[in-house]
Parts: C-alpha cells; structure tokens; sequence
C-alpha cells in the first residue's frame, strides 16, 4: 500500500499489479479478491477483473468456491463471481477437503460444494479439515470431528490446532503438547507453545526459548532461539 492504494508485486520487489486499489486479500487459485470504490471484486495475476466489483465483502478461493456477501449475508460464487451457494450465512471460512464451515448466528457447522449442510450448525467455532480432522469448540473446550461430523476425539482441550502428518498440537489449560487422530497424547503437554510437524519437526518453545523435537518429542535442535519458524 501507498497512499492508501495497495497493489501486487513479484518476488524481486517490482510492481505487477500497479496501486489502484483500496483493500486486497490474498491470490489463491490464480485470483485475489480487491476493492475499488467500495465494491469487492476479484482479478487474476495480470490486474484484469475476473468479477467485477458488486459484493459486499469477498474472500479468497478455494477449492474453486470464494466467500462473498450481499445483502449483509454471505453466500460462494466462482472465480467469475457468479454465486453457487446461496447468501444466507453470517461468516464463511474457506472450502477444504470439500467442505467449509460456515457460520448463522452463533453456531458453526459444514456444507459441502453444493451449499448441503453436511454437519449440523451446533459449534461454537469450528476450523478447516486437514487430514481428514476439524477441530470443534463446545463452550470452552476443542476437540475434532470426522468430515461425517462423528466427535473422534474427546472435546477435553483448551485450545486445537489443525493435523499435519498425523498429528495435532492441543492445550491442556496452559501448556501444550501433540495428540493423535484419537486425541491420546504422543507428546504429554509440557511446552508453552509450537508448531504443527512439518517434514518430521515442530518447532516448540520452553522457557525462555524455542528449539526443535521431532514425532517421539526428543530434541533435535537445542533450545537456543528468541524465534523458531517451521522448516
């Protein structure tokens, strides 16, 4: 952004896409969602609209479906802004493993590419699958559901994160550790906070430092670091 105009550059710093616009969201799917006067559209990598501007809010695409609002409700459109779920919900997330959640009031649950609610709107927050696992909130405490919506580990955790080869980082009140897809501890909660395993590491900090384990928690690069960022 310049003067309150923000545009798109390239890895070597120069301008792709010049500063015209008042708001952008990030490119996904080869489009990013922009706003000029007012109006939320969508462009390609070249600048040239895709969907012109005309929604109230927009999101980036995935899985070819982009939240987008009309009328104070959110409903999808494609790539072209042509509306494929119909606006009837207060927030949407972005489409994962064929399925988003969604939220009406104060209740989150899943629809599929259709718009078919796939599972009931009973969560108080809900996250992306991956891996075949979402995580779900029931008052204060997380736990995660299956994409048929079967609760497959208990809803015990203080705070969720999303599964990355097979495993998750969860809470248990202030101290973290990582779970399998049945919730059982691998690594019993003893850090203050990490990241998901990514290339057989996560990056975890205790004390005053982060360092690096792997799946069984052992230590693989010492606890040295004021910031750890995963490989």
């Amino acid at each position: 952004f310049r003067s309150k105009l923000g545009g798109y550059i390239r890895g070597d710093g120069a301008v792709q896409i010049p500063l015209a616009f008042e708001g952008g969201g990030e490119f996904s799917e080869g489009i990013a969602p922009v706003r000029l006067e007012g109006k939320w559209g969508f462009i390609d990598q070249h600048g040239t609209f895709t969907a012109k501007p005309g929604f109230e809010a927009a999101n980036p695409s995935y899985e070819g479906r982009a939240g987008c609002k009309r009328d104070g409700l959110y409903g999808f459109c494609t790539k072209a802004g042509v509306p494929v779920i119909p606006f009837r919900f207060d927030w949407v997330f972005g489409f994962s493993e064929g399925v988003s959640a969604v939220t009406v009031g104060k209740k989150t649950g899943y629809v599929d590419r259709a718009g078919a609610v796939v599972v009931p709107l009973k969560y108080d927050n809900a996250g992306e699958f991956s891996e075949g696992r979402a995580w779900v909130v029931v008052l204060d405490k997380c736990g995660y559901i299956d994409r048929l919506g079967r609760e497959v580990t208990p809803i015990r955790f203080t705070a969720c994160g999303d599964y990355s080869e097979g495993i998750a980082h969860a809470y248990d009140r202030e101290v973290m550790g990582y779970i399998d897809k049945q919730g059982e501890w691998l690594i019993r909660p003893r850090y203050q906070n990490g990241s998901s395993f990514l290339h057989g590491m996560a990056t975890v900090k205790t004390g005053d430092y982060f360092g690096y384990i792997d799946h069984s928690g052992k230590t693989v690069i010492p606890f040295q670091f004021d910031v750890a960022l995963p490989f």
